[in-house]
């Protein structure tokens, strides 16, 4: 049985779990709740947002296909399954060029183990709509107000953007 999650905060409990997602069934997953959500509003415009280890799935999901109108990564890894040491080029965002659903991405400038530099290096390469922005004060997981890593501030203002851009390509 899987922890709830509930009062923890050692998330290395949880890495086991996420080691074991195997990325086809993830898609598949993903792709029915889109078309569950289809059946109940004919011609629905859906979205797909992740938070960290979801923001990283929300990016890889819309690499080479349409199957969404908008998404939202927060503290997504952009890296893409290239090695967190690996010299980065721009030839390391490539996959970006193959992205056609409008991105909008919420990073944390002390964010350790999403590197800002790269962030800016992979949204530089898109060629469809696209907004970012990088909180100076924040650091990975900003947005959960359960935990020390929470700024209340930059979990606001990228809350008010999301909602602007989803409203923006969902309605």
């Amino acid at each position: 049985m899987p922890p709830s999650g509930d009062g923890v905060s050692d998330i290395s409990i949880f890495r086991p779990l996420a080691a074991a997602l195997v990325p086809e069934q993830v898609k598949g997953d993903l792709l029915a709740g889109r078309d569950w959500i289809r059946t109940k509003a004919a011609n629905a415009k859906v979205g797909i947002s992740g938070f960290c280890m979801g923001g990283g799935i929300t990016i890889r999901e819309i690499v080479g296909d349409n199957d969404y109108a908008a998404a939202v990564a927060f503290y997504g890894d952009v890296l893409q399954g290239a090695a967190k040491d690996a010299l980065v080029t721009p030839d390391t965002f490539a996959y970006a060029k193959k992205i056609t659903t409008p991105l909008m991405g919420n990073y944390g400038a002390r964010d350790p183990s999403i590197r800002a530099v790269d962030v800016r290096m992979m949204f530089a390469q898109l060629t469809i709509p696209h907004d970012v922005k990088i909180y100076d004060e924040a650091g990975h997981a900003f947005f959960d107000d359960t935990r020390a890593s929470y700024v209340g501030s930059a979990a606001a203002d990228a809350w008010t953007r999301t909602l602007g851009w989803l409203h923006r390509y969902l309605t």
